[in-house]
């Protein structure tokens, strides 16, 4: 009885008065037992810990002996970690030995390196971490890719039975450590079973979405499609979440009439993604059912779908997973795929710049930002002469570069070359890392000065499309481009999004690129053909088509390279020119931009993410263009972009021999390295 009554008190959050229950119970004679001591540990609140411990030390003194379940809920009950820490020390000061309850409690309210310590102090004190307290460190450990992943692997060392969730914990955090490679691996090897290799794609799937990785997130839905694992309905409605950030408003209409015939349900992402398709691709009525439908499925279990016929969509009918295009552009389709690129209608994954993201951050420093199309953004409302922007600000703004390739800070006036070079050191490796000639007009030793003026600046820079610092083994993070004298008559810088673009190849072309490494013709780096990028993790192309001397395939074998002959490495720097040419609207592209500089501009890239080049107009006669002055900036790399396979970080001559497996591999060394186009113009 006297249990119930505490109970019931505790449950009213009155522990007050269930301590004076027991204080009187005790003078009677009639002290609780170990069940009634736990009902009180756990009423206390978090501003009061120390009567937690008290409470023991008052249990100890009546010879009740505390279970596992007082210790568990003593600690449990202190909701906030630092009071959980402090009362795990004051049980210690008490003679209170830590357990696996204490530890799991503990685990569950700490930040990650706490989690991570707590477990191997576990361990060190010969508790055995069990399935609860892995899993509780895993998810404490989310933000943190590389001891999730070491606690995993630790794990199997100590023959813990590592469950699905453990699993499920260790994916999200090399998702959010944007380590999409060992993720994939590990929903890979994960499960042999059907049901639980389908869980893990969906999980996999949801952290890539959320990742701004939504065509893999797509691909993986895709991979299941194509293999003996069927798409449950999860896997189905995060797709068209997918789909929905991507804008493939016509795969959605294909996804949902798989739904209809699988008589699969929509949850709300679902059915949010489904009205947003509708209305995307013209179907208002469509749109206005769906709308209906959601409001009759509030809290029931109504089945999809709610229409009876299908969608009348602006475009022809889907083909495959994709809308078929219209016949205008039938003529950009015919050339991306006589050019060796993936046709607009034929892949779930289609090449896109993802949108803009809304910042409460931003506003609350009067910063806005609108979205270029297709990529870039612009700023408004951040002075780069005044103070540093806060983290907060500093990171979403880096962020949005790595996501949309570049950002442009609106009416900045004239900047000084000190004020430039301020401004610059706010990204990236956070450090100028100057290479370049000083023109004597400069106004910095860290100021490129490029004009189409020999006496006001260096002239002719950049015709190709390239990366700025591809002849250093830390390629320039950063970028910054301030328009000192806007031409009349056109001198634009164009910009193309290697993220997008290599979402444009095809399969196999991906496969075969991600074999490759480009050698520079100068220096003899060694960088990826392809890569993920550190920020986004999206992956991405690269390639520099006026510095590039070789490049080598992985052939089999540990350490076997072949150099490419003149035919290959010519169809290879022909098929990247073309493709990032083939982001222009006008060639039926949506990832690549020419920006026409206005006054006051001043751009900042992320120069892993986007390649550029100067328009034929930039290098025109100043008689006939007007005068053209941009002062250019380089930011020192966050890490070392270094090659895959192995491979040094600069080639040796002894390398490239053996490489020469054929005798007749080209390396240009050099200059502009290998001209893969007699006609075209290149200058370094």
């Amino acid at each position: 009885m006297q249990n119930a009554v505490l109970y019931a008190v505790c449950q009213a959050d009155r522990w007050r008065m269930a301590q004076h229950l027991v204080h009187h119970a005790a003078k009677d004679g009639m002290g609780p037992n170990t069940a009634g001591f736990n009902t009180l540990v756990s009423g206390h609140s978090p501003d009061v810990w120390a009567k937690a411990a008290a409470t023991f030390a008052a249990a100890a003194k009546l010879q009740v002996q505390p279970s596992l379940k007082s210790f568990g809920a003593a600690v449990a009950s202190q909701q906030d970690s630092k009071w959980r820490f402090a009362l795990a020390a004051k049980l210690a000061e008490e003679g209170f030995v830590m357990n696996e309850v204490i530890c799991g409690s503990l685990i569950s309210a700490a930040d990650w390196a706490k989690a991570l310590g707590l477990v191997y102090a576990a361990r060190s004190a010969k508790l055995r971490p069990n399935v609860i307290i892995l899993g509780s460190a895993l998810v404490a450990a989310a933000e943190a890719w590389e001891r999730a992943q070491e606690l995993l692997q630790n794990s199997l060392v100590w023959k813990l039975p590592v469950d699905e969730a453990s699993f499920e914990a260790a994916i999200l955090a090399q998702g959010r450590g944007r380590r999409w490679e060992a993720a994939l691996r590990g929903q890979a090897v994960m499960f042999t079973s059907s049901r639980r290799k389908v869980r893990a794609a969906n999980v996999l799937a949801a952290v890539c979405r959320r990742g701004d990785r939504w065509s893999l997130s797509l691909e993986l839905f895709r991979d299941l499609a194509l293999s003996r694992y069927d798409p449950d309905a999860v896997s189905y409605n995060t797709a068209l979440s997918a789909c929905q950030t991507g804008s493939c408003w016509g795969l959605s209409a294909e996804l949902l009439g798989q739904m209809r015939s699988l008589n699969y349900k929509l949850d709300e992402a679902g059915c949010n993604a489904a009205s947003g398709s509708y209305a995307e691709g013209g179907c208002w009525q469509d749109c206005l059912d769906m709308l209906a439908y959601m409001r009759r499925r509030s809290g029931s279990d109504l089945p999809f779908p709610p229409p009876e016929r299908a969608p009348r969509f602006r475009s022809p009918a889907s083909v495959g997973f994709l809308t078929a295009v219209s016949s205008p552009v039938a003529a950009v389709h015919r050339l991306r795929r006589d050019s060796g690129l993936r046709p607009l209608n034929s892949a779930m994954a289609l090449p896109a710049v993802p949108p803009l993201r809304d910042s409460g951050i931003l506003k609350q420093h009067g910063i806005s930002l609108t979205a270029l199309e297709p990529l870039g953004a612009r700023v408004r409302g951040l002075d780069l002469k005044g103070p540093e922007p806060n983290e907060e600000v500093r990171k979403f703004l880096e962020e949005e570069m790595a996501r949309r390739g570049f950002l442009v800070f609106e009416d900045q006036g004239v900047l000084t070359g000190d004020e430039q070079v301020r401004a610059s050191e706010f990204w990236g490796g956070r450090e100028i890392h100057s290479t370049h000639g000083v023109h004597p007009q400069a106004p910095n030793r860290h100021i490129f000065r490029l004009s189409n003026d020999s006496a006001v600046g260096i002239v002719g820079v950049g015709p190709q499309w390239h990366n700025d610092g591809s002849f250093e083994v830390g390629v320039f993070s950063h970028v910054g481009y301030h328009i000192v004298r806007v031409p009349e008559h056109g001198g634009n810088t164009q910009f193309v999004h290697q993220g997008a673009a290599f979402d444009a190849l095809p399969p196999e072309k991906q496969e075969y690129w991600s074999r490759l490494v480009s050698v520079n013709a100068t220096s003899g780096v060694l960088h990826p053909v392809v890569h993920d990028h550190p920020i986004s993790g999206r992956r991405s192309v690269y390639l520099h088509l006026g510095m590039t001397g070789g490049i080598l395939e992985k052939a089999e074998g540990a350490n076997e390279f072949r150099l490419l002959e003149e035919e290959e490495i010519s169809d290879v720097c022909r098929t990247y020119n073309e493709l990032l040419n083939a982001g222009f609207p006008d060639r039926g592209g949506n990832y690549a931009i020419s920006y026409p500089y206005q006054d006051g501009d001043c751009i900042f890239i992320d120069n892993w993410a986007i390649a550029h080049r100067a328009t034929a107009e930039a290098h025109a006669d100043k008689a006939k263009q007007g005068l053209r002055i941009l002062h250019r900036t380089t930011v020192r790399a966050i890490r070392p972009f270094s090659p895959p396979f192995g491979l040094p970080d600069v080639a040796t001559r002894e390398l490239l021999q053996a490489a020469d497996t054929s005798g007749t591999g080209v390396f240009v060394p050099g200059g502009l390295g290998f001209r893969w186009d007699p006609t075209i113009r290149l200058q370094n």
